[in-house]
């Protein structure tokens, strides 16, 4: 019986196992494409990339980063197929025979860094898709809904059909985005089981943010490869090691390395903010609109002492009085603790339950369940991915718990400026797109 996604038995590998890792290394996709990309560094004027890593990094953001990740993964089902492995255990095998030198033995540092983190990302998209499909099967939303699926919930749309966006790894210049993300859906799914109907607490809040970054890089890969120095191989082999404690992963590093792991290799931060400020700019157009703004500026009366909104350099918000010739504006929180953090959410969430209770039409709770969405994420409780809790899953786990469709949201950083109305229409359309798109599936 094979070992479960992720857990792969070390049992050494089998002739069928070895070969397929040779034919890998000859001409897998993804070795193909980074060797491409060493060639043309090279004769850009690079000797190679240890020594012209800008010119990776540029070659390798955007799209040709979307269809690297496309390729390990590609790289990884095919593996599978010649194996008999689960794909997720197919991609560590992968990350070992790079590790140990099996693969890529000769090819500069950087090169095999870049393939493990991206071979992480994956075997961790792979395994937490195992884990929710689980949990969908018993869910009646969700159980025609295919997992391999499930990813649409936790990616922006105008990103789906980018290379890596049809598996779901768009995202993944942040490795493990997808995984944890999935992981926090299959935790939306679960308590919405075993709590129907209940408006979860500021700790429930927390704690789904803390699923929806756990084991999630903050490095925006392949940024920070550059003269890696001192972020030896092994380093990078203890962080993208399959664990049940991501912070684990964190004092091996640390302790090959012998001290703090550069900022661009750690986790992201759970709990919520404690003693520190939060910002984010508003674009119009993005994540602001023109009644949105409108609104904005008396949310910032309600959140008076919590938040304001400025102009960049400046110290108050310059309005235009044409909207086409709005510029961007900053959102500015102030240094607030955990306690207080915990203390608003806790304060927001009492108010939702008990307005909800009151509410008896769909347009009702469709626009109570908007505002206090916009409201969380205005508050910027988290350091980081405050959209992608917000907007994403604790907006799918009220929908739920009142009974309605969940929506496949098209951009999550519309609950940072648009207006209610706007949001509202914004959760009716991914409601449509859910209906839509889970009958197209199963036809």
């Amino acid at each position: 019986m094979p070992s479960p996604p992720g857990s792969l038995a070390s049992t050494g590998r089998g002739p069928t196992e070895g070969e397929a890792l040779r034919r890998w290394s000859a001409a897998g996709s993804s070795l193909t494409l980074m060797r491409d990309l060493d060639a043309e560094v090279r004769g850009n004027g690079g000797v190679d990339l240890s020594f012209n890593w800008y010119r990776a990094e540029e070659l390798l953001s955007g799209e040709l980063h979307g269809h690297l990740l496309a390729s390990v993964m590609a790289d990884a089902r095919s593996l599978s197929m010649q194996t008999g492995l689960a794909p997720a255990d197919a991609a560590e095998v992968m990350r070992r025979a790079v590790c140990d030198g099996t693969v890529a033995a000769e090819d500069p540092i950087q090169f095999r860094n870049l393939l493990k983190f991206a071979l992480y990302g994956v075997r961790e998209k792979l395994t937490a898709e195992a884990e929710l499909g689980e949990v969908m099967r018993r869910h009646p939303a969700f159980r025609d809904f295919p997992v391999q699926e499930a990813w649409r919930f936790c990616m922006d749309h105008d990103r789906w059909h980018e290379p890596g966006g049809a598996d779901g790894l768009r995202f993944d210049n942040e490795a493990g985005y997808m995984g944890a993300m999935l992981r926090g859906l299959k935790q939306v799914l679960e308590d919405d089981l075993n709590h129907k109907g209940r408006v979860p607490t500021a700790a429930e809040f927390e704690e789904l943010h803390d699923t929806a970054v756990a084991g999630v890089f903050t490095r925006h890969f392949p940024q920070g490869l550059k003269g890696d120095g001192p972020v030896t191989a092994a380093v990078v082999d203890a962080l993208t090691a399959p664990r049940a404690n991501y912070q684990q992963a964190t004092i091996e590093a640390e302790e090959i390395l012998r001290r703090r792991l550069p900022d661009q290799l750690s986790h992201f931060e759970t709990g919520f903010r404690g003693v520190q400020g939060a910002h984010y700019e508003l674009k119009p157009g993005w994540n602001l609109s023109k009644d949105g703004l409108a609104e904005l500026q008396h949310a910032e009366r309600n959140f008076k002492g919590w938040a304001r909104m400025l102009t960049p350099g400046s110290g108050y918000a310059r309005l235009a009085s044409q909207w086409a010739e709005q510029s961007p504006l900053q959102w500015v929180c102030d240094f607030k603790t955990s306690t207080e953090c915990k203390a608003l959410a806790d304060k927001v969430l009492r108010s939702h339950a008990k307005a909800m209770r009151g509410e008896r039409s769909d347009d009702g709770k469709l626009r109570r369940i908007a505002e206090t969405c916009r409201t969380l994420e205005q508050a910027h409780f988290f350091n980081d991915g405050n959209a992608r809790t917000v907007g994403f899953l604790l907006l799918n786990r009220l929908l739920l718990g009142a009974g309605m469709s969940p929506a496949l949201m098209s951009n999550p950083n519309q609950f940072d400026g648009f207006s209610v109305g706007e949001l509202v229409q914004s959760i009716r359309q991914g409601q449509e797109k859910f209906a839509r798109y889970a009958g197209a599936l199963q036809s």
